[in-house]
């Protein structure tokens, strides 16, 4: 999660409670610039701008549309592209989809540009 005042809580979360969901957080960052280089090392994943994730093309992630609308600005499901194969990775895509609602993605399992 991004909070530069370290709210535990986002436009997502009302979002996501309103379908009668929630997230689990694992780390909050003061910027959506830090996460790319944690998806990179990690095995999380995460919602952020697209921005974001552009200026970070070297680190070779894996984008995907999410499955909610948040208001604000566009979100995009991110991860590392060595994990676009992994089934459990995947599996967990997928049941956030499933769960949140139909998104469309090219045959790799990624948004197209």
């Amino acid at each position: 999660m991004v909070s530069g005042r370290g709210d535990l809580s986002t436009p997502l979360d009302t979002r996501l409670a309103g379908l009668g969901r929630r997230r689990r957080v694992r780390l909050v960052v003061p910027s959506f610039q830090l996460v790319p280089s944690v998806l990179s090392t990690t095995d999380y994943m995460a919602m952020l701008p697209r921005q974001s994730i552009e200026a970070n093309a070297n680190l070779d992630l894996a984008i995907r549309q999410p499955p909610v609308e948040v208001d604000g600005f566009p979100l995009h499901l991110a991860w590392h592209s060595r994990q676009t194969h992994d089934a459990v990775v995947q599996h967990v895509a997928e049941i956030i989809h499933a769960i949140l609602g139909p998104t469309s993605t090219s045959s790799d399992g990624t948004s197209k540009p």
